[in-house]
């Protein structure tokens, strides 16, 4: 007997050995942003790490089948490239294994690291292996090494927060010296970088065209008649600017200049020479704004930007009209057609004397073949009678509301059981087969069977499982939109049935039964209901 247990036992120990080479690894390897050239060309290095990693994998049978790289991204941001990529492979079933050379390249999250380490990684059935932390996964994680892991990843965690106030007490520390801590310099500068940090300095390229809006503005432009000079002149917008590096707009550009934005560009101190940083910092109050004086060459005089400033208030101060301003029932509803930006709403003022009411409408921008910008307009009351119309119209097309209900309700609890019984035969099924490996282990012991036959057969039989099990999932998963599909349908059926004769459109039946309205060029006008549902009662 003693003979018999000790040749089971080897050959457990030769399966175990079989098994840790059938492992496929990841490398993942992770430079910080905060470190300095000189600690990148030491141990902290991109190409020690992966040689490290490589090495281990050799010495313990895993074959690497990728190298996972992220440079310069912060331990704390879990959102990073290389990161994003290896959690995909893993679902995909490209790799079953992570290497790294210690926690802190994972991440600098206590929370987050605990989470992946406790649940992700074996919840996704894959082993991780710390290598200088000598933490592997597949030997289980005992109470001594799972506090250690802890103790790590808090202390991790505490340095990532301690780099991050470093890194803003420079910030502040150069910002107060008239250096520029922001990643993108405004439009009209370029970064100048020096030794102790970066200065702002004239764009040549951009200069004509911001010296020309400055003089604008002086002259007494106002910001929509700027905004359509540049749209005129084809000039691309700061955004594209930045991404292409070509100051005119190419052919398939379509952002455009608005008036609010400019405004919003210009009232920038900026262009007179002066710095006024943290500004993006919510959390700060205006006298904690770091101001420094002359920091840079200026665009215009700090007389001529006030003197911008002031222009602009007053004109703002012209346009308000005595009205009462009511809801935007389109709101998030009406666009242009092709345009994913809401048509602004504004307020018209009479210009009859006997009639001093005046009229919403909506308005916006569209680029004609000549690449120049046409205004399209729609009264607000015309829009109204319009979509009324249309309700109505859809209501006649779909015919008597409780008819189409009682399809629907047929059609749908004819679908819900043919899914249920597709469950049900899959559950048994399951369970037959995992009877079937009993079986199968039963004549193995007994029987003597040869072992490769029991090991293929159960393997085939549990890949029949898994495929079953997924494809439950996926009959679940279409079973619940089934029923939110039903349950939108009969909601936007009994809305259309309760309101298709009112004259008022209120927000909420807009909202409750419209998706989308697109107007184009000519005005014409068309519309995507949140559900479409024919005669037959198909959606």
């Amino acid at each position: 007997m003693a003979r018999t247990k000790n040749r089971y036992r080897k050959s457990e120990v030769t399966d175990k050995t079989s098994e840790l080479k059938r492992y496929s690894a990841g490398i993942y390897i992770r430079l910080s942003k905060e470190r300095t050239e000189a600690c990148r060309n030491k141990s902290q290095s991109l190409e020690n790490q992966e040689k490290l990693a490589r090495t281990f994998a050799k010495q313990h049978g895993l074959t690497v089948v990728k190298c996972y790289t992220d440079y310069e991204y912060s331990g704390t941001n879990f959102m990073r490239p290389a990161f994003q990529e290896m959690m995909d492979d893993i679902k995909k079933g490209v790799i079953n294994c992570i290497l790294i050379r210690d926690l802190s390249r994972l991440g600098r999250d206590y929370i987050e690291m605990g989470r992946l380490i406790d649940k992700v990684f074996p919840f996704l059935g894959v082993r991780f292996i710390s290598i200088n932390d000598n933490l592997d996964t597949l030997s289980g994680l005992k109470e001594k090494k799972s506090f250690e892991v802890e103790i790590k990843n808090l202390v991790n965690d505490m340095y990532s927060k301690d780099i991050s106030k470093k890194v803003t007490a420079s910030h502040i520390q150069k910002a107060s010296e008239g250096y520029f801590i922001s990643g993108f310099a405004p439009y009209g500068y370029k970064l100048d970088k020096q030794k102790l940090g970066n200065k702002l300095k004239i764009d040549l390229t951009v200069k004509p065209i911001l010296d020309k809006v400055f003089e604008l503005f002086l002259t007494g432009y106002s910001s929509y008649k700027v905004s359509d000079w540049l749209n005129e002149n084809n000039i691309a917008t700061p955004t594209s600017y930045r991404q292409t590096g070509e100051l005119y707009r190419r052919i398939d550009d379509t952002k455009l200049w608005s008036n609010t934005n400019l405004r919003r560009m210009i009232r920038n101190q900026v262009y007179t020479g002066d710095l006024v940083q943290r500004k993006s910092n919510k959390q700060l109050s205006p006298d904690d704004y770091i101001h420094f004086n002359n920091a840079h060459e200026s665009y215009i005089s700090r007389k001529d930007y006030e003197t911008i400033l002031e222009l602009i208030a007053n004109r703002k101060i012209t346009k308000k009209y005595d009205y009462s301003r009511t809801p935007n029932r389109y709101r998030g509803l009406l666009y242009l057609k092709g345009s994913y930006r809401q048509m602004s709403r504004e307020y018209q003022k009479s210009k009859s004397k006997k009639n001093c009411e005046g009229h919403f409408y909506y308005r916006d921008y569209i680029l004609n073949s000549n690449a120049n910008r046409k205004s399209v307009c729609i009264r607000e009351n015309v829009l109204d009678r319009i979509i009324i119309t249309i309700i109505q119209a859809e209501m006649a097309k779909i015919g008597k509301v409780d008819e189409l209900l009682s399809s629907l309700e047929n059609k749908y609890e004819a679908y819900i059981q043919l899914l249920q019984s597709k469950i049900v035969k899959h559950k048994q099924h399951i369970v037959s087969l995992r009877m079937e490996i009993s079986d199968l282990y039963a004549s193995y012991s007994l029987l003597r069977d040869s072992r490769d036959d029991y090991i293929s057969q159960k393997l085939e039989k549990n890949r029949k499982i898994e495929t079953l099990i997924q494809e439950i999932d996926q009959y679940e998963d279409r079973l619940k939109a089934v029923d939110e599909k039903y349950n939108r349908q009969v909601a936007w059926l009994n809305t259309l049935s309760k309101n298709h004769q009112s004259p008022v459109l209120s927000a909420d039946l807009l909202n409750a039964l419209i998706e989308r309205i697109e107007i184009d060029e000519n005005r014409q006008i068309s519309v995507t209901f949140l559900c479409q549902i024919g005669s037959d009662g198909n959606a």
